[in-house]
């Protein structure tokens, strides 16, 4: 499985203008919609999920995407959890994400 770096606004142009658009639209959402922050993020993550989806169907069968990139939808879905929690976790306390950085051992 293949590790994503926590990002660096800073550091990382590519992470930077997308943050800003997620930011742009969860902050439109949340003005327009007036539900709560938790409901608008989850809304967000479930149109990361939608996108993640239609992307992987592009590069599925022999007819898709022939950039090389073949989605296996438990390990990516498991890498973007990773990341996403690398991100919100507070990384002051080492116990809270060792997990993030373990290599599976196999599936049960």
């Amino acid at each position: 499985m293949q590790m994503l770096p926590v990002a660096n606004e800073t550091a990382d142009p590519t992470y930077a203008a997308i943050r800003a658009a997620v930011s742009a639209s969860y902050s439109g959402a949340l003005g327009s919609t007036r539900l709560p922050p938790l409901e608008v993020l989850a809304y967000l993550a479930t149109a990361i999920g939608s996108l993640y989806r239609e992307v992987a169907g592009a590069h599925e069968g022999p007819e898709g995407c022939p950039c090389g990139w073949e989605p296996c939808a438990l390990m990516d879905v498991i890498t973007m959890q990773q990341a996403l929690a690398a991100s919100a976790l507070p990384n002051d306390d080492p116990r809270q994400t060792a997990l993030l950085t373990m290599e599976p051992a196999g599936h049960a």
